[in-house]
């Protein structure tokens, strides 16, 4: 199996004096010069301007971030991360910031919730996508959550996958694979640039009471199978780094496959379903047919989404029970900064890209697999279906 260790590209910092010759008065290069820093820093943010503005163009105000740590995720360099480039650059960006180091699982969680917006304009999180996952739902467990929930989140791959950091990056850039330093993201967050993203509402049974249902958000998707299992079984092995524990576990999973019975229903994407999705879509933001938030999670109803107790599915959903190797539902392009699942796949569609691998498929074409996963191409077979996120 082939793993290509150095490819893609890296960022380097290079620095550049420039100077002022208009005027032999000190005060008068002052100012052109501290003009051009107002330009290029309002130009950067994705501001437009025109050559009769440049003159009167507004000096932005500083932002001021939450910045989360996880000092133990991936191979635990996070903290490094931040006290090195990340620091430093939000520093040169004129970027103010709080750092919070995170010290259990769920701490994030616990600390977004009573977290003072009005004085936090965005939150980074240096950690993987686990951290991630706690901002969001902490962020929807919130009164305000309506609100909350808009907050820019910038993330810098502190983790083992990164596959949120890889599918921002992909979005802006189209480089696969994607920018492997951590400064290709610190760069992202620090121009400003904000992008909306599909989330996911995962409602499973609860544990205690099989009458309730528990609701819990999410940006990467859902995955049963091969996948899974590597990710899951390899998690011991974290500190050697993504590349090896997986790739590893590949190979033993290829060996010795497994399948799983699986029934899974899904509303296909036609011009009906997406004109539906999008008048929902408008109903949450204005908040209709909400359900209360509070100390539990707010359920966001979606018409197109039955319930989760009803036996008889509507006419225009498709059941299959098959064994399979492979069932995933995603939301990003990337599985890590090393795969890209969904090269096409557009971040804020309200649609969920549904990868079905059937059993039958031979060790061989599962490695064939793993590399076109590898070269960006995708997956390529003949039950690939998107379907609406409901």
């Amino acid at each position: 199996m082939k793993k290509k260790l150095f490819k893609g590209m890296v960022r380097h910092r290079l620095a550049r004096s420039l100077g002022v010759g208009s005027s032999k008065n000190i005060n008068d290069s002052k100012d052109v010069a501290e003009k051009w820093k107002r330009v290029i820093k309002y130009l950067i943010s994705g501001k437009t301007l025109t050559k009769a503005e440049v003159d009167t163009v507004p000096e932005l105000s500083p932002r001021k971030y939450t910045v989360y740590v996880n000092p133990f995720s991936g191979q635990g360099k996070a903290l490094q991360m931040y006290n090195g480039p990340v620091r430093a650059m939000l520093a040169e960006a004129e970027i103010n910031h709080k750092m919070i180091k995170t010290e259990y699982g769920g701490h994030a969680r616990k600390m977004v919730k009573d977290l003072n917006l009005a004085e936090c304009e965005g939150i980074i999180i240096v950690s993987g996508d686990g951290l991630v996952h706690e901002v969001i739902n902490g962020l929807m467990e919130r009164t305000d959550w309506e609100k909350a929930i808009k907050t820019p989140i910038g993330i810098v791959p502190g983790g083992s996958g990164n596959a949120l950091a890889a599918s921002v990056i992909y979005a802006s850039t189209g480089l696969h694979p994607v920018p492997a330093n951590v400064t290709s993201s610190v760069f992202q967050i620090c121009r400003g640039r904000v992008e909306d993203i599909d989330i996911m509402a995962i409602e499973t049974k609860s544990e205690t009471n099989p009458d309730e249902t528990v609701v819990k958000y999410g940006l990467l998707g859902l995955v049963i199978g091969i996948i899974a299992d590597i990710d899951i079984e390899s998690e011991y092995l974290r500190k050697l780094g993504q590349v090896f524990r997986t790739t590893l576990y590949a190979v033993m999973r290829i060996l010795c496959l497994r399948t799983y019975n699986i029934t899974v229903s899904y509303l296909p994407v036609t011009s009906k379903t997406l004109s539906v999705h999008e008048s929902v879509g408008e109903n949450i933001s204005n908040g209709v047919d909400v359900l209360a938030a509070g100390d539990q999670p707010s359920v966001l109803r979606n018409h197109l989404l039955p319930s989760l107790n009803q036996e008889n599915l509507p006419d225009n959903w498709i059941t299959e029970t098959d064994d399979f190797l492979l069932l995933m539902g995603a939301n990003l392009t990337h599985l890590s900064q090393e795969v890209m699942i969904n090269p096409d796949l557009d971040l804020n569609d309200g649609t969920i890209r549904l990868s079905k691998t059937k059993s039958g498929y031979s060790r061989l074409d599962l490695i064939r697999m793993w590399g076109r996963l590898e070269d960006g191409i995708g997956v390529v077979n003949d039950s690939h279906n998107v379907v609406n996120s409901c």
